[in-house]
């Protein structure tokens, strides 16, 4: 589908289940004329997408093949930091909806989809771009809270722009299990690196060798004490 001349929205669904993006393409149409709407089975083809059209807006799901979500979310972090981001899932944990409010700037929907809250989502999340002008790239701190409620196995490595400065955090099932940044690691890399601004973040294999049990404090705590310490600090990384 070619963007239309007119001033109609491109957006782009990405997700495996093709129920979901016929639901997600017929609802749009019903509750608004104002979109274009794009569609991609997985992250890889949804890159495509995003290199050769001019999307305002991705709506994806998080369990896909080959390239999931959050690769792409990474890659779109990396890449197209201004396009917001509405995220569906069917695997949030029963504490889901208490923690929402803190993925700014992504929208987090849980699936079974409800189309009318799908399409509020999109209208505010477009409102939101307009009236700013920009939206901020996903944060540290939302990635992490999405891979805990996604209970996702991954090696996580962020790289803060501009100094070269990079760490990593590893997770096993979703629970942040170590974190190392140069010479720091554990609880204080982790404090670390959640503070840190404008980053780049990629997805590594784990190492085969055993993870080291670093971390015993939740993960929302450590958000929440990174950014006290944030707050506090005189001096921010540039």
């Amino acid at each position: 589908m070619q963007a239309s001349p007119d001033k109609k929205k491109n957006i782009l669904i990405v997700d495996d289940e093709r129920p979901v993006i016929l639901g997600v393409c017929a609802a749009l149409k019903t509750y608004s004329s104002d979109f274009n709407v794009f569609a991609a089975e997985n992250g890889k083809s949804a890159v495509k997408i995003l290199n050769s059209a001019s999307i305002e807006l991705v709506v994806t799901d998080l369990r896909m093949p080959e390239m999931d979500g959050f690769e792409l979310l990474a890659y779109m972090n990396n890449n197209f930091p201004s396009i917001p981001v509405i995220v569906l899932s069917a695997y949030g944990t029963p504490d889901t909806k208490d923690r929402l409010k803190t993925l700014k700037p992504l929208y987090y929907l849980q699936k079974p989809v409800n189309f009318y809250v799908l399409n509020r989502a999109i209208t505010d999340a477009l409102k939101q771009e307009s009236k700013e002008g920009f939206v901020e790239s996903i944060s540290v701190s939302s990635f992490l809270q999405l891979i805990e409620m996604e209970q996702k196995t991954c090696l996580l490595e962020i790289q803060l722009k501009g100094n070269g400065q990079q760490g990593f955090f590893y997770f096993i099932e979703g629970i942040l299990r170590d974190a190392i940044c140069g010479d720091i690691k554990g609880e204080d890399a982790a404090l670390k690196m959640i503070a840190w601004d404008n980053v780049v973040i990629k997805f590594k294999d784990l190492p085969k060798k055993k993870i080291e049990n670093r971390i015993k404090t939740g993960l929302i705590a450590l958000i929440m004490e990174a950014m006290r310490l944030k707050d506090e600090s005189p001096e921010k990384d540039e």
